[in-house]
Protein backbone atom coordinates (compact mmCIF):
# COMPACT_ATOMS: atom_id res chain seq x y z
CA UNK A 1 0.00 0.00 0.00
CA UNK A 2 1.31 3.45 -0.93
CA UNK A 3 1.61 6.10 1.74
CA UNK A 4 -0.10 9.46 1.29
CA UNK A 5 3.23 11.03 0.37
CA UNK A 6 3.92 8.31 -2.19
CA UNK A 7 0.48 8.71 -3.72
CA UNK A 8 1.03 12.43 -4.11
CA UNK A 9 4.47 11.88 -5.63
CA UNK A 10 3.12 9.33 -8.07
CA UNK A 11 1.18 12.05 -9.87
CA UNK A 12 3.93 14.64 -9.70
CA UNK A 13 6.42 15.47 -12.44
CA UNK A 14 9.57 13.37 -12.63
CA UNK A 15 11.65 16.27 -11.36
CA UNK A 16 9.51 16.54 -8.24
CA UNK A 17 9.67 12.81 -7.64
CA UNK A 18 13.45 12.75 -7.97
CA UNK A 19 14.02 15.57 -5.50
CA UNK A 20 11.27 14.66 -3.04
CA UNK A 21 12.45 11.10 -2.71
CA UNK A 22 15.67 12.39 -1.21
CA UNK A 23 13.67 12.64 2.03
CA UNK A 24 15.79 13.10 5.12
CA UNK A 25 18.89 11.55 3.56
CA UNK A 26 21.83 13.86 3.13
CA UNK A 27 22.20 14.92 -0.53
CA UNK A 28 25.44 15.90 -2.17
CA UNK A 29 24.13 19.45 -2.66
CA UNK A 30 21.13 21.44 -1.46
CA UNK A 31 19.29 23.41 -4.15
CA UNK A 32 16.60 24.99 -1.96
CA UNK A 33 14.59 26.78 -4.69
CA UNK A 34 14.43 23.63 -6.83
CA UNK A 35 13.56 21.41 -3.87
CA UNK A 36 10.83 23.73 -2.63
CA UNK A 37 9.29 23.85 -6.10
CA UNK A 38 9.40 20.07 -6.33
CA UNK A 39 7.83 19.52 -2.92
CA UNK A 40 5.13 22.11 -3.58
CA UNK A 41 4.33 20.45 -6.91
CA UNK A 42 3.97 17.17 -5.04
CA UNK A 43 1.44 18.80 -2.70
CA UNK A 44 3.80 18.95 0.29
CA UNK A 45 4.83 21.86 2.49
CA UNK A 46 7.82 23.73 1.12
CA UNK A 47 9.72 23.53 4.42
CA UNK A 48 9.75 19.71 4.12
CA UNK A 49 12.55 20.18 1.60
CA UNK A 50 14.80 21.17 4.50
CA UNK A 51 14.28 18.03 6.59
CA UNK A 52 17.56 16.55 5.45
CA UNK A 53 20.98 17.36 6.85
CA UNK A 54 22.74 20.57 5.79
CA UNK A 55 24.87 20.24 2.68
CA UNK A 56 26.83 22.48 0.30
CA UNK A 57 24.77 24.75 -1.91
CA UNK A 58 24.13 23.38 -5.39
CA UNK A 59 26.32 24.97 -8.12
CA UNK A 60 23.24 26.21 -10.02
CA UNK A 61 21.87 28.02 -6.98
CA UNK A 62 25.29 29.35 -5.99
CA UNK A 63 26.08 30.89 -9.36
CA UNK A 64 22.59 32.32 -9.84
CA UNK A 65 22.90 34.08 -6.46
CA UNK A 66 26.42 35.34 -7.15
CA UNK A 67 25.59 36.60 -10.64
CA UNK A 68 22.46 38.26 -9.29
CA UNK A 69 24.39 40.01 -6.53
CA UNK A 70 27.13 41.22 -8.86
CA UNK A 71 24.58 42.35 -11.46
CA UNK A 72 22.77 44.41 -8.84
CA UNK A 73 26.02 46.08 -7.76
CA UNK A 74 27.05 46.84 -11.35
CA UNK A 75 23.58 48.20 -12.19
CA UNK A 76 23.55 50.53 -9.20
CA UNK A 77 27.11 51.75 -9.91
CA UNK A 78 26.18 52.40 -13.55
CA UNK A 79 23.07 54.30 -12.45
CA UNK A 80 25.09 56.45 -10.02
CA UNK A 81 27.66 57.25 -12.72
CA UNK A 82 24.88 58.34 -15.07
CA UNK A 83 23.14 60.25 -12.28
CA UNK A 84 26.24 62.21 -11.35
CA UNK A 85 27.49 62.73 -14.91
CA UNK A 86 24.29 63.83 -16.64
CA UNK A 87 21.63 64.96 -14.16
CA UNK A 88 23.37 67.22 -11.65
CA UNK A 89 22.53 70.96 -11.62
CA UNK A 90 25.50 73.13 -12.55
CA UNK A 91 25.72 75.12 -9.31
CA UNK A 92 23.91 76.77 -6.45
CA UNK A 93 21.52 75.42 -3.87
CA UNK A 94 19.97 72.98 -6.32
CA UNK A 95 23.31 71.22 -6.71
CA UNK A 96 23.68 70.81 -2.94
CA UNK A 97 20.19 69.34 -2.72
CA UNK A 98 20.95 67.05 -5.68
CA UNK A 99 24.11 65.72 -3.98
CA UNK A 100 22.06 65.00 -0.85
CA UNK A 101 19.60 62.97 -2.92
CA UNK A 102 22.41 61.12 -4.70
CA UNK A 103 23.96 60.25 -1.36
CA UNK A 104 20.72 58.61 -0.23
CA UNK A 105 20.44 56.82 -3.57
CA UNK A 106 23.96 55.45 -3.11
CA UNK A 107 23.37 54.07 0.39
CA UNK A 108 22.04 50.69 -0.85
CA UNK A 109 25.37 50.11 -2.58
CA UNK A 110 27.09 49.53 0.76
CA UNK A 111 24.40 47.06 1.77
CA UNK A 112 24.65 45.22 -1.54
CA UNK A 113 28.42 44.86 -1.24
CA UNK A 114 28.26 43.67 2.37
CA UNK A 115 25.48 41.18 1.63
CA UNK A 116 27.29 39.84 -1.42
CA UNK A 117 30.44 39.28 0.62
CA UNK A 118 28.57 37.76 3.57
CA UNK A 119 26.43 35.45 1.45
CA UNK A 120 29.07 34.56 -1.13
CA UNK A 121 29.38 31.12 0.45
CA UNK A 122 26.51 29.52 2.38
CA UNK A 123 27.85 25.97 2.22
CA UNK A 124 26.99 24.14 5.39
CA UNK A 125 27.99 20.67 6.59
CA UNK A 126 26.76 18.83 9.65
CA UNK A 127 28.30 16.10 11.79
CA UNK A 128 27.02 12.57 11.48
CA UNK A 129 23.85 11.85 13.49
CA UNK A 130 24.54 10.42 16.93
CA UNK A 131 22.88 7.61 18.84
CA UNK A 132 24.33 8.75 22.17
CA UNK A 133 25.44 12.17 23.44
CA UNK A 134 29.12 12.74 22.65
CA UNK A 135 31.64 12.08 25.40
CA UNK A 136 28.95 10.79 27.74
CA UNK A 137 27.34 14.21 28.12
CA UNK A 138 24.04 14.57 29.94
CA UNK A 139 21.29 16.47 28.14
CA UNK A 140 18.17 18.25 29.35
CA UNK A 141 15.45 19.71 27.13
CA UNK A 142 14.00 22.89 28.65
CA UNK A 143 10.51 24.11 27.72
CA UNK A 144 9.73 27.53 29.28
CA UNK A 145 6.01 28.29 29.55
CA UNK A 146 3.76 30.78 31.27
CA UNK A 147 0.07 30.83 30.31
CA UNK A 148 -0.21 28.83 27.08
CA UNK A 149 -3.21 26.48 26.73
CA UNK A 150 -2.99 22.71 26.71
CA UNK A 151 -3.42 22.43 22.93
CA UNK A 152 -0.20 24.43 22.48
CA UNK A 153 1.82 22.89 25.27
CA UNK A 154 0.94 19.18 25.04
CA UNK A 155 2.34 18.44 21.56
CA UNK A 156 5.67 20.06 22.41
CA UNK A 157 6.07 18.16 25.69
CA UNK A 158 5.06 14.87 24.13
CA UNK A 159 7.48 15.29 21.23
CA UNK A 160 10.29 16.42 23.53
CA UNK A 161 9.90 13.41 25.81
CA UNK A 162 10.01 11.07 22.81
CA UNK A 163 13.30 12.47 21.50
CA UNK A 164 16.39 10.30 21.22
CA UNK A 165 18.99 9.83 22.64
CA UNK A 166 18.29 9.58 26.36
CA UNK A 167 17.74 12.94 28.07
CA UNK A 168 15.65 14.73 30.67
CA UNK A 169 12.71 16.96 29.77
CA UNK A 170 12.12 19.94 32.07
CA UNK A 171 8.95 22.01 31.75
CA UNK A 172 9.64 25.41 33.31
CA UNK A 173 6.13 26.50 34.30
CA UNK A 174 6.10 30.14 35.35
CA UNK A 175 2.32 29.93 35.72
CA UNK A 176 2.46 27.34 38.53
CA UNK A 177 -0.54 25.55 37.01
CA UNK A 178 -1.63 22.25 38.61
CA UNK A 179 -2.89 20.81 35.33
CA UNK A 180 0.56 21.30 33.78
CA UNK A 181 2.10 19.23 36.57
CA UNK A 182 -0.49 16.49 36.03
CA UNK A 183 0.08 16.44 32.29
CA UNK A 184 3.86 16.35 32.68
CA UNK A 185 3.58 13.43 35.09
CA UNK A 186 1.73 11.49 32.40
CA UNK A 187 4.56 12.18 29.94
CA UNK A 188 7.33 11.49 32.53
CA UNK A 189 8.53 15.10 32.19
CA UNK A 190 9.82 17.11 35.13
CA UNK A 191 8.03 20.31 36.17
CA UNK A 192 10.06 23.19 37.58
CA UNK A 193 8.39 26.22 39.19
CA UNK A 194 9.72 29.22 41.09
CA UNK A 195 8.41 31.55 43.74
CA UNK A 196 9.69 34.79 42.22
CA UNK A 197 8.75 35.40 38.58
CA UNK A 198 11.29 37.98 37.50
CA UNK A 199 12.97 38.57 34.11
CA UNK A 200 10.37 36.51 32.21
CA UNK A 201 11.82 33.69 30.08
CA UNK A 202 15.45 34.57 30.87
CA UNK A 203 14.77 34.49 34.61
CA UNK A 204 12.86 31.24 34.22
CA UNK A 205 15.80 29.58 32.50
CA UNK A 206 18.33 31.02 34.96
CA UNK A 207 16.30 29.52 37.81
CA UNK A 208 16.59 26.14 36.09
CA UNK A 209 20.36 26.60 35.70
CA UNK A 210 20.63 27.44 39.40
CA UNK A 211 18.66 24.31 40.26
CA UNK A 212 20.99 22.23 38.09
CA UNK A 213 24.01 23.69 39.88
CA UNK A 214 22.49 22.99 43.30
CA UNK A 215 21.70 19.39 42.39
CA UNK A 216 25.17 18.93 40.93
CA UNK A 217 26.66 20.20 44.21
CA UNK A 218 24.47 17.71 46.07
CA UNK A 219 25.99 14.83 44.10
CA UNK A 220 23.74 14.43 41.05
CA UNK A 221 25.26 14.00 37.60
CA UNK A 222 25.95 17.34 35.96
CA UNK A 223 23.88 18.39 32.96
CA UNK A 224 26.27 19.38 30.20
CA UNK A 225 23.94 20.45 27.38
CA UNK A 226 20.55 22.12 27.48
CA UNK A 227 18.21 22.16 24.49
CA UNK A 228 15.68 24.98 24.50
CA UNK A 229 12.22 24.78 22.95
CA UNK A 230 9.57 27.45 23.09
CA UNK A 231 6.35 25.80 24.17
CA UNK A 232 4.82 26.14 20.70
CA UNK A 233 7.81 24.62 18.90
CA UNK A 234 7.26 20.90 18.35
CA UNK A 235 10.65 19.26 17.68
CA UNK A 236 11.21 16.76 14.90
CA UNK A 237 12.37 13.30 16.06
CA UNK A 238 15.90 14.06 14.83
CA UNK A 239 16.26 17.33 16.76
CA UNK A 240 18.85 15.97 19.21
CA UNK A 241 20.45 13.22 17.14
CA UNK A 242 21.18 15.68 14.31
CA UNK A 243 22.64 18.43 16.53
CA UNK A 244 24.43 16.88 19.50
CA UNK A 245 27.36 15.80 17.35
CA UNK A 246 28.54 19.40 17.14
CA UNK A 247 29.41 19.34 20.84
CA UNK A 248 32.22 16.84 20.29
CA UNK A 249 34.14 20.06 19.58
CA UNK A 250 34.72 21.52 23.04
CA UNK A 251 34.93 25.06 21.65
CA UNK A 252 31.30 25.06 20.54
CA UNK A 253 28.83 26.64 22.95
CA UNK A 254 25.75 27.10 20.76
CA UNK A 255 23.98 25.19 18.01
CA UNK A 256 20.94 26.89 16.49
CA UNK A 257 18.46 24.85 14.47
CA UNK A 258 15.99 26.21 11.89
CA UNK A 259 12.35 26.96 12.61
CA UNK A 260 9.30 26.56 10.38
CA UNK A 261 5.71 27.51 11.10
CA UNK A 262 2.74 25.58 9.80
CA UNK A 263 -0.19 27.69 11.03
CA UNK A 264 -2.52 28.33 8.10
CA UNK A 265 -2.77 31.85 6.79
CA UNK A 266 0.59 33.08 8.10
CA UNK A 267 2.49 35.37 5.75
CA UNK A 268 5.34 32.84 5.67
CA UNK A 269 3.56 29.51 5.44
CA UNK A 270 6.30 27.45 3.84
CA UNK A 271 9.19 28.59 6.04
CA UNK A 272 11.36 28.98 2.96
CA UNK A 273 10.43 31.96 0.80
CA UNK A 274 9.55 34.54 3.46
CA UNK A 275 11.64 36.41 6.01
CA UNK A 276 11.81 33.41 8.35
CA UNK A 277 13.11 31.15 5.59
CA UNK A 278 15.63 33.74 4.41
CA UNK A 279 17.03 34.07 7.92
CA UNK A 280 17.35 30.37 8.77
CA UNK A 281 18.21 28.99 5.32
CA UNK A 282 20.47 31.73 3.96
CA UNK A 283 21.73 34.18 6.60
CA UNK A 284 22.38 31.60 9.33
CA UNK A 285 24.26 29.12 7.09
CA UNK A 286 26.47 32.00 5.93
CA UNK A 287 27.63 32.35 9.56
CA UNK A 288 28.60 28.68 9.83
CA UNK A 289 32.27 29.57 9.45
CA UNK A 290 35.13 29.86 11.97
CA UNK A 291 35.04 33.12 13.88
CA UNK A 292 31.43 33.96 13.06
CA UNK A 293 28.99 31.56 14.66
CA UNK A 294 25.18 31.70 14.74
CA UNK A 295 22.84 33.87 16.72
CA UNK A 296 20.88 32.25 19.50
CA UNK A 297 17.26 32.58 18.41
CA UNK A 298 15.78 31.56 21.75
CA UNK A 299 14.34 28.22 20.65
CA UNK A 300 15.20 25.06 18.67
CA UNK A 301 18.72 25.49 20.02
CA UNK A 302 21.29 23.74 22.18
CA UNK A 303 23.76 25.40 24.56
CA UNK A 304 26.72 24.18 26.58
CA UNK A 305 25.96 24.73 30.27
CA UNK A 306 29.62 25.45 31.03
CA UNK A 307 29.63 28.33 28.55
CA UNK A 308 26.36 29.74 29.87
CA UNK A 309 27.71 29.77 33.40
CA UNK A 310 30.83 31.60 32.26
CA UNK A 311 28.69 34.49 30.98
CA UNK A 312 26.54 34.55 34.11
CA UNK A 313 23.60 32.63 32.66
CA UNK A 314 21.00 33.94 30.25
CA UNK A 315 21.25 37.72 29.89
CA UNK A 316 18.56 39.66 31.76
CA UNK A 317 19.72 43.21 31.00
CA UNK A 318 17.57 43.48 27.86
CA UNK A 319 14.39 41.90 26.49
CA UNK A 320 16.40 40.32 23.65
CA UNK A 321 18.08 37.85 25.97
CA UNK A 322 19.02 35.47 23.17
CA UNK A 323 20.98 38.02 21.14
CA UNK A 324 22.51 39.56 24.27
CA UNK A 325 23.67 36.14 25.49
CA UNK A 326 25.14 35.40 22.04
CA UNK A 327 27.25 38.55 22.19
CA UNK A 328 28.51 37.63 25.66
CA UNK A 329 29.52 34.18 24.45
CA UNK A 330 31.36 35.64 21.44
CA UNK A 331 33.23 38.11 23.65
CA UNK A 332 34.54 35.22 25.76
CA UNK A 333 35.80 33.43 22.65
CA UNK A 334 33.12 30.76 22.29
Amino acid sequence: MQSNVQRRLAGAPAEAQAVARLGPEQPQFRDTPLEVKAFSTAGMSGWAAQLGSPAPEAPRSRWMARIGGLAAIVALVAYLIWRISFTMPPAGGDRAIAWTLVTFEALPLLGLVLKSITLWNIDCRAPEPVTEPPQGMKVAVLIPTYNEPVEVLAPTIAAACALKPSHETWVLDDGNRPWVAEMCASFAARVVTRAKHDHAKAGNMNHALELMAAEEAAGKDAIDIIAVLDCDHVPLPTFLTATLGWFADEDIALVQGPQAFYNSGAFDDDGISGEQGLFFNVLMPSRNVPGAGPFWCGSTSLLRVKALRQVGGVATETITEDMHTTLKLIRLGW
